[in-house]
């Protein structure tokens, strides 16, 4: 492939205002049980992507929240419950940006922390 057609990816936590990486907390539903994780998200269209992201960050991390609350116990505990998780929340922040920007543009969510007690 030519250099010039290669895309390149830029991978972004979510950040709180201090810089440092946003700690979502949430119980679980129908369980005594809570979970804690961070995400980060992959992008190929770069500083423009990210900028939005920051730009709508209040309406992405209600819809993380919202997302990751319709997620159960079982769901959460389990690898592909939780590919399930990252989807979800990929396709709820690429919900907010069409519905501000017109165009999602995150191609990946990931978690960098996840702990469930």
């Amino acid at each position: 492939m030519p250099e010039s057609e290669k895309f390149t990816a830029t991978y972004k936590p979510i950040t709180n205002a201090d810089g440092k990486e946003r700690d979502f907390t949430l119980n679980v539903p129908n369980s005594r049980k809570f979970v804690q994780f961070r995400v980060a998200y992959k992008t190929f269209y770069g500083d423009k992507i990210v900028e939005r992201v920051t730009k709508h960050q209040i309406a992405i991390e209600a819809a993380i929240i919202a997302t990751a609350s319709q997620f159960g116990e079982e769901e959460m505990t389990s690898v592909e419950g939780r590919a399930k998780l990252a989807e979800a929340l990929r396709d709820a922040m690429n919900d907010v940006l069409i519905r501000n920007e017109d165009f999602g543009g995150i191609d990946e969510v990931m978690f960098t922390h996840f702990v469930f007690q």
